[in-house]
């Protein structure tokens, strides 16, 4: 379950509404398809799990599946990773008016929020949650990618229903 709590962290990193002014009536909270949320997932998961599990290796078991399968499947979907890049970005934008600096290559914006995406999910994790990660993340191997986004995606659905501040998956 914290596997799946580290990745909806991920989808809602670029959560940035603007506010609405005072006398304004509050705008809708922002919204993303669960397609969106599965571009997310999906090109940030790979190195969202190798970075995990360097963070938990001292906290697991050396036969743990983060250590030893879970690289495998950070490849798995790494392979597919860059395919979701255009969603991811789309996703982050609908979410909020953060723009890259202009002039930098496209290499380096993907880089620049992968590496941003990973380091706000690390700091959600404690070594406390490591074992139920590792767990997650087992359970989770056998899926093939496009599953695995629409699962995150629903489970978004599911854990925000109405709260203040999560974002709504569109219907």
């Amino acid at each position: 379950m914290k596997l799946i709590v580290a990745a909806l962290a991920i989808a809602s990193l670029a959560n940035g509404a603007a506010a609405a002014t005072p006398l304004a009536a509050p705008a809708p909270a922002p919204c993303l398809t669960p397609a969106q949320v599965s571009d997310v997932v999906l090109f940030a998961l790979p190195s969202a799990l190798d970075a995990v599990a360097a963070k938990c290796r001292p906290s697991l078991p050396a036969n743990a599946y983060l250590l030893n399968g879970g690289h495998a499947l950070s490849e798995r979907l790494a392979a597919e990773s860059q395919r979701h890049w255009q969603g991811a970005m789309m996703a982050m934008k609908s979410l909020g008016d953060k723009k890259m600096p202009e002039g930098i290559s496209a290499d380096t914006a993907r880089s620049l929020v992968r590496d941003v995406m990973t380091a706000e999910l690390l700091k959600k994790v404690s070594p406390a949650d490591c074992g139920r990660i590792n767990e997650g993340a087992e359970l989770l191997a056998p899926l093939p990618p496009e599953n695995l986004g629409r699962l995150f995606a629903l489970a978004l659905d599911a854990m925000a229903d109405g709260k203040k501040g999560s974002p709504r998956i569109c219907r």
